[in-house]
């Protein structure tokens, strides 16, 4: 059983010369998390670009100006546009 500098023990069946796994695993478990927490910050981000989208297609904005200013191409604007709100 060998003492992590993040205080977890770990225990490894093959060792401890095989502690440094428990130190790779750890990297990944964090930037696994990192990840998915970037990742659901983005979906927020669409959520909020498309809804705003919406509200200015419906205001009477231009199309092209849609486009210049969420910086979409012409079939993302469409899906924005008729796409449902994302659970």
């Amino acid at each position: 059983m060998t003492q992590m500098a993040n205080g977890l023990r770990v225990h490894h069946p093959n060792g401890p010369e095989t502690c440094a796994d428990g130190e790779h695993l750890s990297a990944v478990w964090r930037t696994s998390s990192y990840l998915e927490s970037i990742q659901w910050e983005l979906d927020a981000a669409h959520e909020s670009l498309r809804q705003a989208v919406r509200q200015a297609a419906s205001s009477g904005v231009d199309h092209g100006a849609l486009l210049q200013a969420a910086n979409l191409t012409s079939e993302e604007l469409e899906a924005a546009l008729l796409d449902a709100p994302r659970a």
